[in-house]
């Protein structure tokens, strides 16, 4: 379920991202949206700031957004990680049955 609403999220942004005429103001959105995850704001998001908003995430889910997320796979996602990971989902066709973890 937390999975899901991170992924909407990323999804969300990058329909707006892609639809929008003013691509500065979307940009700055999606910084805006990066840094509400990042805590400790060192340019990268780690799994306990992940837990910070969505406490209630299982491993599992957590595993699943850092695979999907995460591309140099170093265990941080960052804001170019994020954006890519936003527009690469913004048609919406995200099949969260690769996402999971067995």
């Amino acid at each position: 379920m937390v999975l899901k609403r991170l992924l909407v999220i990323l999804v969300l942004a990058g329909i707006a991202l892609t639809q929008s005429d003013d691509k500065a103001k979307d940009n700055e959105q999606h910084k805006n949206d990066f840094i509400s995850f990042d805590h400790n704001q060192d340019g990268n998001v780690d799994a306990a700031e992940v837990r910070t908003v969505f406490p209630q995430i299982s491993q599992e889910e957590l595993s699943a957004f850092f695979i999907a997320t995460d591309k140099n796979e170093n265990g941080l996602i960052d804001y170019d990680e994020y954006l890519h990971a936003s527009l690469e989902h913004a048609d919406g066709n995200l099949n969260l049955d690769d996402l999971q973890i067995s």
